[in-house]
């Protein structure tokens, strides 16, 4: 008895489009595991570097890079950032826009993570630093807006400032300034006083803020290891189309 490799139109289809697809999933992580890595070099490098001081022209500035800026808080625009975990616990980001003295330039700074009352309605008082202040922490791209709160027309709640998520955009429209196009997170003791260059008091400042950034892990294994999976599978497929395609043939 012998065989002979006869596939048929319909089969070959359906393989070719089922191999093409798994092969491109596989390809697919790949090129996340190479972004991720890229991402994370990136990161590596702006972190080592020297602060660079935000009083220059903004231009120059990008994602990641430690700086720092001298000027004042508006502190009556202060927000907080709904539902953020912290160690299992629920809390809130504390957002307050700061005014650059070079430049007049506005740049939201998140100062750090506050724990949620016992009752969630009662909302965290914070003290803000007055005066002249010297900042010190790195840039960070603008929030995203979470998928689950794309129903809703503004970020604003009922119960201000408490906000849903961070919209740049809105804070300017109802604050009547602008902001600049990134965030800057305050790092641990990243609050000075200008003219004495000596750390603020701690009566003046919130104490219960935690300023703990965890750093960027790229994880690009997880991406190798899925595109490795993705590429066995089409090799599968191949095998079971050879498998298939052969006929057995009858002796005259």
């Amino acid at each position: 008895m012998s065989y002979q490799f006869k596939p048929s139109w319909l089969v070959s289809s359906l393989f070719f489009i089922l191999i093409l697809g798994l092969v491109s999933l596989g390809s697919w992580q790949l090129n996340r595991a190479d972004d991720k890595q890229s991402l994370q070099k990136m990161i590596d490098q702006r972190s080592a570097l020297e602060p660079l001081s935000l009083n220059m022209p903004f231009e120059e500035f990008a994602p990641y890079q430690i700086v720092q800026a001298t000027g004042e808080y508006r502190a009556k625009d202060s927000i907080l950032l709904d539902t953020v975990v912290y160690q299992g616990k629920p809390g809130y980001f504390l957002i307050t826009p700061f005014e650059i003295i070079a430049s007049r330039a506005v740049i939201l700074v998140n100062r750090g993570w506050l724990p949620q009352g016992t009752i969630k309605q009662d909302l965290p008082t914070f003290k803000t630093p007055e005066g002249l202040i010297t900042l010190e922490g790195h840039l960070n791209p603008p929030m995203s807006n979470p998928a689950l709160k794309d129903n809703l027309s503004n970020p604003l709640s009922a119960t201000p400032p408490l906000w849903y998520y961070m919209d740049q955009a809105f804070f300017s429209q109802i604050n009547g300034y602008s902001v600049l196009p990134l965030i800057l997170k305050l790092k641990v003791g990243g609050q000075t006083s200008t003219f004495s260059s000596t750390s603020i008091p701690k009566e003046y400042t919130e104490i219960a803020l935690i300023q703990d950034w965890p750093n960027y892990d790229a994880n690009s294994g997880v991406h190798i290891g899925y595109s490795i999976q993705w590429f066995v599978f089409a090799i599968f497929g191949l095998l079971a189309y050879i498998g298939i395609s052969f006929k057995k043939t009858k002796k005259d």
